[in-house]
């Protein structure tokens, strides 16, 4: 879900992304946010390739913090990912915006599957 201006210029209508990049920002940022860590769905997202390498590497860090059942801060995050080779990476995209809720984050994850 992404937020949009209706026709009256209020900011307060909800969209679906409708390309991919913005539905696997949204999936990740959602499972960051993600009150109890969705496991099995995450398992079903590996099989998923990301289409930019930022974003493949967000996933893998995600998904291995997954073991300790804990998520990742944005400082373990951000240090993870410089030393993975991406320093100063802007993650408020991930942490800031709202999530998708459970149903909504499950329909994304299927048409990402369905992409691929």
């Amino acid at each position: 879900m992404i937020s949009a201006k209706d026709n009256t210029g209020k900011q307060d209508v909800q969209q679906a992304p409708t390309d991919p990049a913005a539905l696997e920002q949204a999936v990740l940022r959602s499972l960051f946010q993600a009150a109890s860590f969705p496991e099995p769905l995450v398992e079903r997202l590996a099989r998923y390739q990301f289409g930019e390498p930022l974003r493949q590497v967000i996933f893998e860090e995600l998904r291995g913090s997954c073991a300790t059942s804990r998520g990742l801060t944005r400082t373990e995050l951000q240090s993870r990912l410089t030393r993975r080779g991406f320093p100063d990476v802007d993650l408020a995209p991930y942490y800031d915006l709202p999530a998708l809720p459970g149903p909504e984050l499950e329909d994304a994850v299927n048409q990402l599957l369905d992409l691929d």
